[in-house]
């Protein structure tokens, strides 16, 4: 049983922005310490190479947290691999302020190592860098077929 339940089974109360889903309260990190707590090349480059301690990295589908993921765990993401690398406080329009993930992954058309940001409970994330960001053009198969579909029945945006 996880540290953070109590002997009934039932989740003790925790604030978000200092839990982490390992157990022990710590308070979240800035963006700065998060990236050197996990040295931003080690974590996707390496993934493979560094020992974890007899632990895989945990793999989730779906960017649906209560607490702040560990750094290190990986989404996958209509197949393509983000990691988590830090974290950090976002203060929104309406002056709530929320904890943001930071992830990395590699373009789908370059390659090349990227990074983006996402809440907790976000929907979709970036699949290319900023070089070949192309907002509106799916990178999947499955995504030209819908969008095909959209522009057939509503056609394209005017420009204003």
């Amino acid at each position: 049983m996880k540290t953070d339940t109590c002997a009934t089974g039932m989740r003790k109360s925790g604030n978000p922005y200092t839990k982490y889903e390992g157990g022990g309260r710590r308070p979240a990190p800035s963006y700065d310490d998060s990236i050197r707590a996990t040295g931003l090349p080690d974590a996707v480059v390496d993934q493979g190479k560094r020992s974890t301690g007899g632990q895989s990295a945990r793999v989730v589908h779906k960017i649906n947290f209560r607490v702040l993921p560990l750094p290190g765990t990986v989404l996958m993401h209509e197949g393509q691999r983000y990691i988590a690398v830090g974290s950090d406080l976002h203060k929104r329009r309406d002056g709530q302020i929320v904890p943001i993930i930071l992830w990395e992954s590699h373009c789908a058309q370059c390659g090349r190592p990227f990074q983006c940001w996402s809440g907790l409970r976000s929907g979709t994330l970036n699949r290319r860098c900023l070089d070949h960001r192309a907002p509106g053009k799916a990178v999947a198969g499955a995504g030209r077929k819908r969008v095909a579909k959209h522009l057939s029945k509503h056609g394209r945006r005017k420009k204003s």
